[in-house]
């Protein structure tokens, strides 16, 4: 969204006329595609739930702008969520769940979008080398899913959803003791912005994941006495590689495991909270191992951690071509689609 403008040095009065134009932008076209793949009526949506990194004093807020323009109910319930950094997605996923169980008539949009590339705007007068890599780590990126208990039938939109269902089974959060200092985000008094994150992240975030993971995956361990680690896809924030590769050695899987969320990094970068919506959209359309479970992994200043766990399913039609969801669905998947729009 930068171009030409990227390091442009930006007054505070436009760079939150930037960020609040191409959030809208980004939010709007990403839920408007989730919403066209879902194929039910926008009027059905009970609650909106939005998230942001890329945050700033500005009213009204950006659930009721989206609210406006995709048409939805006026009375449609709405949580506005930001300043939790790279893990808002699967934050935002978690409440969802809490949501959609709470009753059956719930159905949820839940939209993340972030224009992180702005960093380079507001950085401080006299850069150190670790501000310009920071910002030029980051880049911009929306996503957004459709959460409810499982219908009887799924409705085929215009844009049918790829071939695979989500559940979420169990969404987790923890707070990584020690680590308060190790992610600070804050504002100047000249508008500059100021970023800091510390090298010890990784090591801290591969510290807890064992003991993190033998309690997010406690179902799945009941429902499959074989389960393993090694038979799960991670749709894993893309924090930088150190980061992933941490992760991957913490929980001795393979790179195969982690494909989706390696390809989103090196071809988009570090996309903050909205990433979570996009590595698991890449999992959605080009899933093809035959991992029955998915595992979601986000991380934030805090340091905190937030996990989904995620049983995969085959889609299933019906003879007059509606999709159906499995009969071992009882609960709540992201049904029928989660799109991740990518970066822009």
């Amino acid at each position: 969204y930068m171009g030409e403008k990227l390091f442009q040095k930006f007054s505070r009065t436009e760079y939150v006329t930037h960020i609040k134009t191409n959030l809208r932008k980004l939010g709007h076209n990403a839920a408007a595609k989730a919403i066209a793949e879902w194929g039910g009526n926008p009027q059905d949506i009970t609650h909106i739930v939005w998230g942001t990194m890329t945050g700033s004093i500005h009213a009204p807020s950006m659930d009721v702008e989206l609210l406006k323009s995709l048409g939805l109910n006026r009375s449609c319930k709405r949580l506005n969520v930001e300043s939790m950094g790279c893990l808002t997605g699967f934050r935002c996923l978690g409440l969802s769940l809490d949501i959609a169980l709470a009753d059956p008539a719930n159905i949820v949009l839940v939209v993340v979008a972030d224009i992180r590339s702005a960093l380079g705007n507001q950085l401080v007068p006299q850069p150190t080398r670790s501000d310009v890599i920071v910002c030029s780590l980051f880049r911009d990126s929306g996503g957004a899913a459709i959460v409810q208990k499982a219908p009887t039938k799924i409705p085929s939109g215009p844009e049918p959803a790829r071939g695979i269902g989500f559940q979420m089974i169990k969404h987790q959060s923890d707070c990584i003791p020690d680590t308060f200092e190790h992610v600070k985000y804050h504002e100047l008094e000249d508008a500059t912005i100021k970023l800091f994150i510390d090298r010890e992240v990784p090591n801290a975030v591969a510290s807890i994941l064992p003991e993190f993971m033998e309690r997010l995956t406690a179902p799945a361990r009941a429902e499959d006495p074989d389960f393993s680690l090694n038979n799960c896809v991670f749709a894993c924030h893309t924090g930088g590689p150190k980061v992933l590769r941490l992760v991957q050695e913490a929980l001795h899987v393979p790179d195969a495991n982690l494909q989706a969320a390696w390809h989103v990094m090196k071809n988009h970068g570090n996309l903050s909270g909205s990433s979570n919506l996009v590595v698991l959209d890449h999992v959605r359309r080009f899933y093809e191992q035959p991992h029955p479970w998915c595992i979601c992994l986000s991380f934030g200043p805090g340091l905190c951690v937030e996990g989904i766990l995620i049983k995969i399913f085959p889609e299933h039609v019906q003879k007059d071509g509606a999709k159906e969801a499995p009969s071992a669905v009882p609960s709540s998947p992201l049904a029928p689609c989660l799109n991740g729009n990518g970066t822009l």
